[in-house]
């Protein structure tokens, strides 16, 4: 699997995670609001089955843009409290 395709969208709007076998794992986006979320969601994909580093670094990016502590050309705007 080409490693572009690891972590995505899908058309309904949730983030689809592929797992070293090629199984999908949906991570509903709706549900990732604040920063706090990723963490949560990164521990819920690691407690379910192994991933690729590529994948779930992908994941970070998705959800990250997803909260604003990112942008769209991946750079992160959010640096602490300030």
């Amino acid at each position: 699997m080409e490693k572009s395709r690891l972590a995505y969208v899908n058309d309904e709007g949730d983030l689809i995670v592929k797992d070293v076998h090629q199984v999908d794992t949906v991570v509903t986006l709706t549900q990732v609001k604040k920063p706090e979320d990723i963490a949560y969601q990164v521990w819920q994909l690691s407690t379910k089955s192994n991933y690729e580093n590529e994948a779930l670094k992908q994941a970070i990016e998705i959800m990250a843009k997803q909260v604003g502590i990112m942008n769209v050309a991946g750079d992160w705007t959010y640096v602490g409290n300030a």
